[in-house]
């Protein structure tokens, strides 16, 4: 179909556009009036909240949407208030302090964009498209990706493609060939039921019908329905970075692998790799660590900290994990990070030794992700077998057991489970009432549950469904008969509390926990080297 260059969108486009705010009305018109109404009085006035926005080439034009943070916002998060090291676009996080509690409600069923129905009826904007840009964020792109301007060449709209995987889950380059994927294909061979399937998806992403996409499946999505093939859409001129900001790596078969050398959809988010001074081997299979969790229950001292920071006689917790995998031949470690991802970063780049450990790589799996997410994110990095754990738990199970254990079974997944031990102190009475015994804090044997150190085999990606691990993904596996369990009777304690931390310290200060050889012995001490960590 021909493209109109003088409006910015193609006639089946704008076909399109009309056809679905009319088609809707009886839908987003009676949303956004209530809407208007409970923002008004939750929030008071203003109730929109309204910017200058690129929308097209060079044309900019005043966007309107709900407002959904506190009145001065503007002012305290901006680009040079907010720095992000490496990105051009400016992203507040969903649970940030500047959203008022309905503006998040707001901000989570993407009903924020909703008065923008008015703006395509005008023909400003498109349904469907790539979002439109701030001038600063457009400038800022300029300057590092002198191609970003391909984004443009369709008119932007409410919905577009990125929002299918995510934008907080995406680097800038990963978002850029998405969307200009998207313009290119519209532009050259523009198919109305792309822009279906898209605004179809984006509805049962935001009810949680669906899960997040992920950037090649979204590209898959784009070439489909246009018939134009993934490398044309994705051709040099559309994916080429700046050489300058992004140097390549060279390999040196005498050195330590080389700082961002893997490959996969989430590559550029591998925010640091810390190796050795001296090559070191890696064995065992890779173990992905969650800890980007806010630690709520450990509040106020994860207010400045992760949860996977806090010490545990002397050392953090994520590192008395570490030494549980360590110990057992697992060196591999991928930290899925969120929450303080900084901190991390700082830690583990200005250590000077790391005992057992082989390759420490950190990935930002975004502020806001659910366990479930965040190993989902990490999938590029974790090859055909891997293990899943938290950063607080402490076990000494056999890892060598565990996974026997796992080749048994025709399953994808194996979790390990502990007996529950009771918080509480139990009382136990005849029928009379008299009392017998007390039995202080007892091992419940008859229930069990999630101890984490989790087998998962990369095929398990397959049948990923939800964002939480425990309350969506697990559950999911085990209902189509692909999760197992191997039940461990010996040492568990997690630290969900300052209470536990305290009572975690005591039990090593007292040498109560299974110490791994490595660490007694202070054998395979590895130096660490500043100059050797990107971030």
């Amino acid at each position: 179909m021909a493209f109109n260059q003088r409006s910015g969108i193609g006639a089946g486009k704008r076909i399109f556009d009309v056809a679905t705010i009319t088609l809707l009305v009886w839908l987003w018109l009676p949303i956004v009036t209530v809407s208007a109404l409970l923002n008004w009085a939750l929030q008071g006035r203003p109730v929109f909240y309204t910017s200058i926005r690129r929308v097209y080439k060079n044309q900019s034009v005043r966007m309107i949407k709900f407002r959904t943070m506190v009145r001065n916002a503007v002012q305290i998060a901006n680009r040079s208030t907010i720095p992000i090291t490496g990105k051009c676009f400016l992203n507040i996080p969903e649970d940030s302090e500047l959203y008022t509690p309905f503006g998040r409600f707001l901000e989570k069923y993407h009903f924020t964009e909703l008065p923008q129905f008015f703006q395509v009826a005008s023909g400003k904007m498109s349904v469907v498209g790539n979002r439109p840009l701030p001038e600063d964020v457009c400038q800022a792109l300029m300057e590092r990706f002198h191609y970003a301007s391909g984004r443009f060449d369709v008119r932007c709209g409410m919905v577009g493609p990125v929002q299918l995987v995510g934008r907080d889950f995406l680097s800038d380059e990963e978002r850029l060939q998405v969307e200009i994927a998207y313009a290119r294909a519209c532009r050259l061979a523009y198919s109305w039921q792309l822009d279906v399937v898209v605004l179809a998806s984006m509805l049962m992403i935001a009810l949680r019908i669906l899960p997040s996409w992920t950037p090649d499946q979204v590209l898959a999505l784009i070439s489909l329905h246009s018939g134009i093939s993934r490398d044309e859409l994705t051709g040099e001129e559309s994916i080429e970075s700046s050489a300058a900001d992004h140097p390549p790596v060279r390999v040196d078969e005498d050195s330590a692998p080389p700082v961002m050398a893997e490959t996969g959809a989430f590559t550029p988010q591998t925010l640091a790799t810390v190796y050795p001074r001296v090559r070191a081997e890696l064995t065992g299979v890779p173990v992905v660590i969650l800890c980007g969790g806010k630690g709520t229950r450990a509040y106020p001292y994860t207010r400045d900290i992760p949860k996977a920071l806090l010490e545990v006689d002397g050392r953090p917790i994520v590192e008395r994990v570490m030494d549980v995998f360590a110990d057992q031949g697992h060196n591999d470690f991928v930290l899925s990070l969120g929450h303080l991802k900084e901190t991390v970063i700082d830690h583990f780049g200005k250590q000077k030794c790391v005992p057992g450990a082989g390759r420490i790589r950190m990935h930002d799996t975004g502020e806001a992700s659910d366990t479930g997410d965040r190993i989902l994110h990490c999938r590029p990095l974790l090859g055909n077998r891997f293990i899943a754990t938290y950063a607080d738990g402490i076990c000494d199970v056999s890892l060598d057991k565990l996974i026997e254990f796992h080749d048994l079974h025709e399953g994808l997944v194996t979790i390990t489970c502990v007996p529950l031990q009771s918080q509480f102190g139990t009382i136990e009475a005849d029928e009379r009432g008299k009392v017998s015994r007390f039995r202080e804090k007892p091992i419940l044997s008859s229930h069990w549950i999630n101890a984490g150190f989790i087998v998962f085999e990369s095929e398990a990606f397959e049948y990923w469904q939800g964002k939480n691990l425990e309350q969506d993904v697990l559950p999911s596996l085990a209902e189509k008969g692909l999760l197992y369990c191997y039940q461990h009777s010996g040492f568990f304690k997690s630290m969900d509390t300052h209470k536990d931390q305290l009572e975690l310290s005591k039990l090593f200060a007292s040498r109560k926990v299974p110490a791994p050889h490595r660490m007694m012995a202070n054998e395979r001490l590895m130096a660490y080297s500043e100059d050797e960590v990107s971030t």
